[in-house]
């Protein structure tokens, strides 16, 4: 109750904040917020079977896209390559890691890539900057180096395959002259099966040798044909896979500034917040530097502290009015020195003008007169 009692006191003081913190907040957000906004518009296309592209076939074109091109922003060294690309050479050391760390920062935070909701192929590259030169330079840089960094990870990507691909033969071809061998053995046991096609469809032991001989055939086949595959995709690696993304629209130059609603919501928001708060701690201080008595409850903690004994109180309103021609007795707010009298039960019948003396005697209020 105190506490409010001093904010209502001079509320009127108070809604000046809560209107000037704001409109400050949100004045500072519009110039910090406004920038230059540079888009480029991709095309992905569909890989055709043959492109290891690391792709989610539960997903549109559009959505891997978008999910290639924010992993690879999420790399330090394809960041710096952005931002030499780009031209931020100038303002950044990109040789050493301050600069590395700093160019990656803004490239990061720069660059934002969505799946549009239109189709499910088109994939958006936006750029915010200050300046307009270096937000469509960011743009197209970060469009030409992803296609690099695509290429060249589906190539290092289909080296892996080949070598995997290459030990899976090497240990099938094993398998092959094991399997040989048994099927050799039996031919040496059976002469009479020889070139004679029914042995192998009376006798399952015969057939299970072929079978196993045929199935790593076989198998060494295909992925003989994989290999050569990869290995002749290999030349063509930054056709067939970059090829992915087309760019529809190039990034342009703005020519305008752009302000982003969403995140300019945030600093009034903060501003009404910060004057809240400035609010309650000052409106906390005033109550707790308030020591004078309000209530019973008051009196009594009072009494407590200064271990008064007092054998009988008596609570009585707050004694506005009394000794109002001394008008030198009241505070700023209008309020008696002495708010609440404890009335002891003891006294005497008193006149008004003497009971008036003999209460504020009581509190220690000085009666004119008396010194």
């Amino acid at each position: 109750m105190r506490f409010l009692s001093k904010f209502f006191k001079r509320w009127y003081l108070y809604v000046l904040p809560l209107i000037i913190f704001p409109v400050v907040a949100a004045l500072y957000a519009k110039n910090t917020l406004s920038v230059y906004e540079s888009t480029a518009l991709i095309f992905v296309y569909q890989p055709p079977a043959d492109v290891a592209s690391g792709f989610n076939g539960y997903l549109s074109p559009a959505i891997n896209g978008a999910d290639a091109m924010n992993q690879a922003l999420q790399i330090e060294t394809f960041c710096v390559q952005v931002a030499q690309g780009a031209g931020l050479a100038t303002q950044y050391d990109l040789t050493s890691q301050v600069g590395k760390n700093a160019a990656t920062a803004r490239i990061q935070s720069e660059v934002s890539i969505t799946a549009t909701t239109v189709g499910q192929n088109l994939v958006s590259v936006t750029v915010d900057d200050k300046n307009p030169q270096t937000a469509q330079n960011i743009a197209a840089s970060f469009v030409q180096e992803f296609q690099k960094y695509f290429a060249d990870n589906q190539a290092s990507f289909n080296q892996q395959q080949i070598a995997q691909y290459q030990s899976q033969i090497g240990s099938l071809r094993g398998q092959l002259v094991q399997d040989q061998a048994k099927l050799q053995q039996y031919y040496n046991a059976h002469p009479q099966c020889v070139n004679n096609p029914d042995c192998a469809t009376t006798d399952p032991v015969l057939n299970g040798y072929l079978a196993a001989v045929n199935q790593d055939t076989q198998t060494i086949t295909d992925l003989t044909d994989k290999v050569n595959a990869l290995k002749q995709a290999a030349d063509s690696t930054s056709t067939n896979a970059a090829g992915l993304f087309k760019t529809e629209d190039a990034p342009q130059p703005p020519l305008h500034t752009t302000l982003h609603l969403k995140k300019l919501i945030v600093y009034p928001i903060g501003g009404f917040v910060a004057a809240l708060a400035l609010i309650l701690l000052i409106v906390g201080i005033q109550t707790v530097a308030d020591k004078r008595v309000y209530n019973t409850q008051d009196l009594k903690s009072l009494t407590e502290d200064m271990d008064l004994n007092i054998p009988a109180i008596e609570s009585v309103p707050v004694l506005r009015g009394i000794g109002r021609p001394n008008t030198q007795d009241e505070d700023a707010d209008g309020s008696l020195n002495g708010i609440l009298v404890p009335v002891l039960t003891v006294l005497p019948q008193l006149g008004n003008g003497h009971m008036t003396q003999e209460l504020r005697r009581a509190i220690g209020v000085t009666v004119e007169g008396e010194e």
